[in-house]
């Protein structure tokens, strides 16, 4: 019987392989892990499963509210601000079902990340991406009822100085996201 090494990153372990040949060869089974890795118990299975419903009905819930939008768009004329603002909340929540929800949900399942670095750093990217777009998008939307109470007669946020906020958003999401990268570069493991 051989012994196996010990890796705090199953990703290192793992690089170069792919699923069929880890189950194929027995090396998952053989494998000695540390004692604070993850294990699929019965309380991580009902997690996953409560995870995968909210992200199911997150998703509907979007998707049915850019269609909304989308239909509405075509019927009217006029376009207004929070119309804007809530197409992009719903893209952006979108992006917080599939990669924050739904990530969790199939990285806690599988237990260990299989998809390689390259992969990790991207879903670790496009998550906190996500989030800051989300948040940013819930405070312009304050913004914008704020000014409507506020100056209900004045029309503060047009929609042209909506869409440069949403620019803004989507952009400043982007730089303030790419730190990530630079933080999971010096943490991995060599």
């Amino acid at each position: 019987m051989t012994e196996h090494p010990i890796f705090d990153n199953m990703t290192d372990y793992t690089r170069g392989l792919d699923l069929t040949q880890l189950l194929s060869s027995g090396i998952l089974n053989n494998m000695t892990c540390l004692e604070h890795a993850p294990q699929l118990t019965r309380a991580i299975v009902s997690k996953v499963i409560v995870l995968a419903v909210i992200a199911i009905l997150s998703f509907v819930g979007n998707v049915a509210t850019i269609y909304s939008i989308a239909i509405n768009r075509k019927k009217q004329q006029t376009w207004s601000a929070i119309y804007t603002l809530i197409l992009h909340l719903a893209i952006a929540d979108l992006f917080v079902t599939v990669f924050c929800i739904g990530g969790e949900a199939l990285w806690s399942y599988t237990v260990a990340w299989i998809f390689g670095n390259v992969a990790c750093k991207l879903f670790k990217f496009v998550q906190v991406f996500s989030l800051y777009l989300s948040t940013f998008m819930l405070v312009l939307i304050g913004v914008d009822r704020y000014f409507a109470i506020r100056y209900p007669m004045k029309g503060v946020i047009t929609p042209e100085r909506c869409w440069k906020f949403v620019v803004l958003a989507w952009i400043l999401s982007l730089v303030l996201a790419t730190p990530q990268d630079k933080i999971l570069h010096r943490i991995q493991l060599t």
